[in-house]
């Protein structure tokens, strides 16, 4: 279901840009994500003509959207807490990052190429009980206002062995997405379950092992803690 897109504070909504990007419905094609050498920027990004029928709030007025989303990006771009060195991060991967060092911008991305992780669709209430029971926290869905301050993030498992800290890198992600929309700052879980993607295969190559920082956990729990109670 097509989400809200303007946030509690007037900016668009950051997690409505997340479903846009994992659903498919905004991407960026070669050449749109530039590089200058430290950080990347937009030349341009495209709607999926296949599926415009499924966000017809968003084509009501496409340019004033792609204006918010520039923005959120460009934001998340700005943190040098989500940077991770080129380097550091297995050559299976990089041409998911696109050019350059991971950062902001490209994190966030990564839900394009194939839903390399994605966040569960609040819609879908089963598919997030399913994961919070599997990581031991169904006692959770007894608390719908606790329930509001968690997120269920599927991650394809060559994402967590390919880049260091990559668990830590989305909590820092979404942290910023929160003060982006005004949320201020409180408590937060993010419970991650890792599942291969087989549509982001085109985007992943396989590989052995795992790079230096790499923390691997089939079910992984961020406690995010800003000083108040869920």
């Amino acid at each position: 279901m097509e989400p809200n897109y303007k946030g509690a504070n007037g900016c668009i909504d950051a997690m409505a840009v997340a479903w846009l990007f994992a659903q498919d419905h905004i991407f960026f094609n070669d050449g749109e994500i530039t590089w200058d050498g430290r950080h990347h920027g937009i030349a341009g990004a495209q709607i999926n003509g296949a599926s415009t029928d499924e966000i017809p709030q968003f084509m009501k007025d496409p340019g004033m959207y792609f204006q918010g989303i520039g923005d959120l990006l460009l934001t998340l771009e700005d943190d040098e807490k989500l940077r991770v060195p080129r380097e550091k991060i297995h050559p299976a991967l990089h041409k998911a990052i696109r050019e350059g060092d991971l950062t902001g911008l490209t994190l966030f991305n990564l839900q394009a190429c194939g839903r390399a992780f994605f966040f569960v669709d609040e819609d879908n209430q089963s598919a997030k009980a399913s994961v919070l029971e599997m990581a031991g926290c169904g006692q959770l869905l007894d608390h719908p206002s606790a329930m509001a301050n968690v997120e269920a993030v599927m991650v394809d498992p060559r994402l967590v062995r390919g880049i260091p800290g990559f668990y830590k890198l989305v909590a820092r992600m979404v942290e910023d997405m929160r003060a982006y929309n005004g949320k201020g700052r409180m408590r937060f879980i993010l419970v991650f379950a890792n599942a291969r993607s087989f549509d982001a295969d085109q985007y992943l190559n396989d590989f052995d092992g795992e790079v230096e920082g790499a923390v691997v956990e089939s079910i992984h729990i961020e406690m995010c803690d800003f000083g108040a109670d869920v």
